[in-house]
């Protein structure tokens, strides 16, 4: 099975707007991962983390 290509946080930012507290969950915990790689992307989304 081949890696996928991550190229933007967008779809996990997104996912912090959701009223589901589970994929509010699944976005931070992905966005962990990805911090050092989207930080610009990220810092503007900080306040609503």
């Amino acid at each position: 099975m081949a890696a996928a290509m991550v190229s933007s946080a967008g779809g996990l930012l997104a996912m912090l707007s959701e009223s589901h507290p589970l994929l509010k969950l699944h976005a931070l915990s992905n966005l962990n991962a990805f911090v050092d790689y989207f930080w610009p992307e990220i810092s503007t989304s900080v306040p609503i983390m």
